[in-house]
């Protein structure tokens, strides 16, 4: 199975509109949030236009305060699932976990309980292996310290692919 990994939308509407274009057009079913939202009202307004796509999601630094736990635990989002985290899940037959930290995910990662742990904060694209787990950060999609980008993994040839978003998409 295909899936994108985003993170740090930061409330960029644009950018945020472009990611999930691409992600449509490459038709991925999963989406994997590494955080920094900025917010319900923001995935609100994602929730509304991902269609058939599932978003897992986890909240970031700027999301602190921001989401209560009734937007954790009532069923809010059509398309959305949300924690506060660390998110947990296995795609196809890989073990995933991702969250927002980079200290987080590498303490994820050198447990080896994982294919691939995956986190936001930074900002800048990043892959490494830790033993058999693969550590990525998808870059952001707000365009802030980096150009925008996201991450589609190709599980069947596990193959990881860096879109840039550019004004073109």
């Amino acid at each position: 199975m295909n899936f994108a990994v985003i993170s740090d939308t930061h409330s960029n509407w644009q950018n945020t509109q472009k990611a999930i274009n691409v992600i449509k057009e490459k038709k991925i079913k999963i989406i994997l949030h590494c955080g920094d939202i900025e917010g319900p009202e923001f995935l609100d307004k994602i929730d509304s236009i991902l269609e058939n796509i599932k978003m897992l999601a986890v909240l970031g630094n700027v999301d602190e305060g921001k989401f209560s736990d009734n937007d954790l635990i009532k069923a809010r989002f059509k398309n959305i699932e949300l924690e506060k985290e660390i998110f947990r899940t296995k795609i196809g037959d890989k073990k995933i976990a991702f969250c927002h930290f980079p200290d987080i995910a590498k303490n994820l990662a050198e447990t080896q309980k994982y294919d691939f742990v995956f986190h936001g904060h930074t900002h800048k694209p990043w892959i490494e292996s830790i033993g058999k787990t693969i550590l990525l950060c998808p870059g952001n999609v707000a365009g802030i310290f980096y150009q925008p980008t996201l991450t589609i993994f190709k599980q069947e040839k596990f193959e990881l692919i860096k879109i840039k978003l550019t004004n073109d998409l």
